[in-house]
């Protein structure tokens, strides 16, 4: 089967699966750990998927340039910014929509854990840009673009 082949298989049926097993990456924050987890399980598949080991010492820029693959961690940013201009396109009265703009919790002494709305401040994206679905879409979408 030719490597790009290979790279199109993988971005229509194993990353989707990775991404919808972890609903973690849509409702929750990005935590460091999680996502070098991620990325490591994606360049043991990649590299299965090649028939190569670590002991080909083959860089991992090159595996993932061979399949024509983004890095893992932008796709999980994007569904993560896809949700959130969906949610701040609903209606002001809407539940979630409220919900999203209640005051967090104070916390103890000590680095307080990454919350979504945190991981969505540190993009740098204004409320007012979501509200045009089109421009929204094609502003986020930079892992794979079409």
């Amino acid at each position: 089967m030719p490597q790009l082949f290979k790279g199109i298989v993988y971005k229509t049926v194993m990353r989707p699966a990775m991404l919808y097993g972890s609903d973690r990456f849509e409702c929750r924050g990005s935590q460091k750990a999680h996502d070098n987890c991620l990325y490591v399980a994606e360049l043991q598949m990649l590299r299965w998927s090649l028939g190569l080991t670590l002991k080909d010492r083959v860089k991992n820029v090159a595996i993932k340039d061979s399949l024509g693959i983004p890095h893992i961690v932008e796709k999980a940013r994007e569904k993560r910014l896809r949700l959130y201009g969906h949610i701040m396109r609903r209606n002001d009265h809407h539940m979630i929509r409220r919900s999203i703009d209640m005051e967090e919790i104070k916390r103890g002494p000590g680095m307080p854990p990454t919350t979504w709305k945190s991981t969505i401040r540190e993009s740098g994206l204004r409320i007012a840009e979501t509200q045009e679905h089109a421009t929204w879409h094609l502003r986020n979408r930079r892992a794979d673009p079409l």
